[in-house]
């Protein structure tokens, strides 16, 4: 489960090191010995992934809250792949446009928290690695701007 807050989550890496899905904690490619460079990583994550968030539709005057930057930098903490998160957060969109017509519009997203479920459900239950690439070109099809920043 993912865990927010201050103590520690299941998902935490011990320090320079992030969790691949269905494996062991692995290096990531930088240098965290190098000072500034995980720094630059993390900002780089938590870049990545609010510039993902506020391009979502509709994305009227949607702003990331200092609560989405606390929740991406905790994402990034405990080393979940920023592919991972992209790939949730791209996976609840499309199932959102794919509810039936008939049914009442749900309320906008409000919160990047949002997509906590569904990032739990793909740390469980990895997709295929081509995955975010579907989900990607599905989005570029349908015209909806997306970021493709990796970790």
């Amino acid at each position: 489960m993912i865990k927010l807050g201050r103590q520690a989550g299941s998902l935490r890496a011990t320090a320079g090191q992030t969790f691949e899905p269905g494996g062991a904690p692995q290096r990531p490619a930088m240098n965290p010995s190098v000072p500034g460079e995980q720094a630059r990583s993390r900002a780089a994550y938590v870049s990545a992934l609010l510039s993902l968030y506020v391009s979502l539709p509709p994305p009227k005057m949607r702003r990331a809250s200092a609560d989405d930057r606390r929740l991406a930098a905790q994402l990034y903490d405990q080393g979940l792949p920023l592919t991972t998160v992209q790939t949730a957060i791209l996976l609840a969109v499309g199932r959102r446009d794919a509810r039936f017509p008939g049914l009442p519009p749900l309320p906008p997203i409000h919160s990047l928290a949002y997509f906590l479920p569904v990032i739990e459900e793909l740390r469980l239950n990895p997709p295929d690695p081509g995955y975010l690439g579907y989900l990607l070109r599905r989005r570029q099809r349908d015209q909806i701007p997306a970021a493709s920043d990796e970790r």
